[in-house]
């Protein structure tokens, strides 16, 4: 699959979160979007930028202040699979559009960005299918 522009995930992400949600995530849940979140972007105070971009905030967000519907709609995002070993883990696509999101907040932190990023990101913007 490849990734979605930093605007199309934002919109796609608005919609989801104008609905209700389809379930009430659990503490470990929305404990496993937080982390995953920090592990893209590095940090939480890149998190906070990320989440008042998405959520048209305009002040950093905390996720203390997420709607339930909200929530739901980032589970849906991260979109979380299992490997063979049963260890969970976000879809690649989730941390090329998070750093291409994070790229389009104005408060962004330096950070040393996990390896591969770059190539992801380098990899989308040509066209070519991210790994």
């Amino acid at each position: 699959m490849i990734a979605r522009t930093a605007i199309q995930t934002k919109q796609d992400i608005q919609r989801d979160a104008s609905k209700p949600p389809t379930k009430e995530l659990t503490r470990k849940q929305k404990g496993a979007i937080v982390g995953t979140m920090n592990k893209a972007v590095g940090g939480d105070q890149n998190r906070y930028a990320l989440l008042a971009w998405l959520f048209d905030s305009d002040k950093p967000l905390s996720t203390k202040e997420l709607t339930e519907s909200q929530w739901d709609a980032l589970w849906t995002w991260v979109d979380f699979y299992a490997d063979e070993l049963g260890q969970w883990h976000p879809t690649a696509e989730f941390e090329t559009e998070a750093m291409l999101c994070l790229g389009e907040t104005t408060s962004i932190k330096k950070v040393e960005l996990p390896e591969g990023t770059f190539k992801k990101i380098m990899a989308f913007l040509n066209g070519n299918d991210v790994i």
